[in-house]
């Protein structure tokens, strides 16, 4: 019984501590890494964007589809420069492109993109650059997406627009119908009265 308020202390400062994590994910922007490397620089080149981005504050990975993310797309390749033998020599240096796009689920726009050549030895400084223009293309992301939230917001306002005119002459439709078969009954029923007489 004495290390109750300690025990509930501990699992108020627990659930804070939890809570405020979930909130500081939810609030990163998602990125979507698309990459081709074949060559092994390529790939250390890519581990590192990878690791960059999950150890950011701005931004975190993701792989779902359905939600608002950057994405870049990155293609490497290994230029196979020519040895001092004549011979190709391999695994040196990576060409790489990279493009930076803002997937907004109904459309997507091309922030930026870039090229470059990364050798061994600088593999992790190209990647902490291209984790930086990653981090720079937040402001155009969610200026993009505010103006997809707008434009959704102005076309469910004029679908409603137009469902609401839709409906109203639908009951005009309606009425007129009515007011043909009234007339056509009230027409048969004079045809009739004159038939009679």
């Amino acid at each position: 019984m004495k290390n109750y308020p300690l025990n509930l202390g501990l699992g108020i400062f627990l659930i804070i501590i939890f809570i405020t994590q979930n909130i500081y994910a939810d609030s990163r922007t998602p990125v979507f890494i698309e990459a081709q490397a074949d060559d092994s620089v390529g790939n250390q080149l890519i581990y590192h964007i990878r690791q960059g981005i999950s150890k950011s504050k701005t931004l975190r990975l993701t792989n779902k589809e359905d939600e608002p993310r950057i994405e870049l797309n990155i293609v490497t390749l290994d230029p196979k420069p020519i040895g001092p033998r004549g011979e190709p020599v391999s695994n040196l240096q990576t060409v790489y492109s990279c493009v930076r796009i803002a997937d907004i689920l109904t459309r997507k726009s091309m922030i930026g993109h870039g090229v470059g050549i990364c050798g061994r030895s600088n593999v992790k400084n190209v990647a902490d650059d291209i984790v930086a223009l990653a981090d720079k293309a937040i402001k155009s992301f969610e200026r993009i997406k505010g103006l997809d939230d707008k434009m959704g917001k102005l076309k469910a306002e004029q679908d409603h627009k137009l469902w609401e005119e839709n409906f109203e002459l639908g009951i005009k439709v309606k009425a007129l119908e009515r007011a043909l078969e009234e007339e056509k009954a009230k027409t048969w029923w004079e045809k009739l009265w004159e038939k009679k007489q």
